[in-house]
């Protein structure tokens, strides 16, 4: 459609302006609650067991393609991600407390490396698997132990662009007529936008998977990256509890580590340089990774 123009302009970029994409420009850095394991769910407290508040998050590192198919800066997601992994300890009563543990116990210092993430596209998303790699500064038979979130990320259906498209005309058509008509358009917009939202709510989805935000493919993958990293943390704290493992005598606890692993998939989430995070308590300023591309595999 060509631009109009005289008293039908102002009206095109009004509209030109409601059709711009949401977002477009710099993500918003991610909150530490969305990687954060709730309280809630349904995974085993650490009170009396021997890891009881006697663990405390060390270092976090991440391959640099993490950083990017989060779209997000290396040093924001390693100390949200320190953030979020010290407040689910804390959610389950793992997290290091003075006097908390026995006496003369101090605290192990986990070490948390977030390796790349498993991408896989499908006709309705993106599959991310994420992986992280925990050892302890004590001797443990809990670690070192490979923690596994998989989530798949849903692509938003669309609706209403024809609805949009004909109140954008009979705009224009209203200017060039000599007639205002800017509520018209906002409220047509409001509408279809509320039917799509409606929509994509309305959808059933399953464990491990939900309906990605609108804003185009990089949307989806990192809301997938997002959940996949939570249900990665999810994974080590259900770890932390098990019988018979981690939540075993503590005479147990002082054996040889062996690697473990396991996979959680229900929730309300190439080599390179590293850079590493202080713990949440550390406020210093990270330098930002090399650029890198994720690993992703098509079907």
């Amino acid at each position: 459609m060509a631009r109009p123009r005289g008293r039908a302009a102002a009206a095109w970029l009004a509209a030109a302006a409601l059709v711009a994409p949401a977002g477009a420009g710099a993500a918003t850095p991610v909150d530490p609650d969305l990687l954060t394991v709730s309280g809630r769910a349904a995974l085993p407290s650490g009170e009396g067991t021997p890891l009881a508040a006697s663990l405390q998050v060390g270092a976090v590192t991440l391959d640099p393609g993490v950083a990017a198919a989060a779209h997000e800066p290396a040093d924001a997601l390693q100390a949200a991600f320190a953030a979020a992994a010290a407040k689910s300890l804390k959610n389950y009563g793992y997290r290091w407390i003075e006097g908390g543990a026995p006496a003369g116990a101090g605290p192990s210092t986990l070490a948390i490396e977030i390796e790349p993430f498993d991408i896989t596209p499908d006709d309705k998303g993106d599959r991310v698997v994420a992986r992280l790699k925990v050892a302890a500064s004590a001797a443990s038979g809990c670690f070192p132990y490979e923690a596994t979130g998989d989530f798949h990320a849903l692509t938003p259906l669309h609706s209403g662009g024809n609805q949009k498209a004909l109140a954008i005309m009979l705009v224009i058509a209203s200017a060039a007529a000599g007639y205002a008509a800017p509520g018209l358009l906002a409220d047509q917009f409001n509408n279809a936008d509320q039917q799509q939202a409606a929509m994509n709510a309305k959808r059933i989805v399953g464990k491990a998977e939900g309906v990605a935000p609108q804003g185009g493919p990089d949307v989806v993958v990192r809301y997938g990256a997002i959940n996949a990293l939570q249900l990665a943390l999810a994974s080590l704290v259900g770890h932390l509890g098990e019988p018979g493992g981690c939540n075993a005598p503590a005479a147990t606890l002082s054996a040889a580590a062996t690697p473990a692993a396991a996979t959680t998939t229900t929730a309300a989430l190439a080599p390179a340089s590293q850079t590493t995070a202080a713990p949440p308590s550390a406020a210093a300023a990270l330098p930002p990774p090399a650029a890198a591309t994720p690993t992703v595999s098509h079907p």
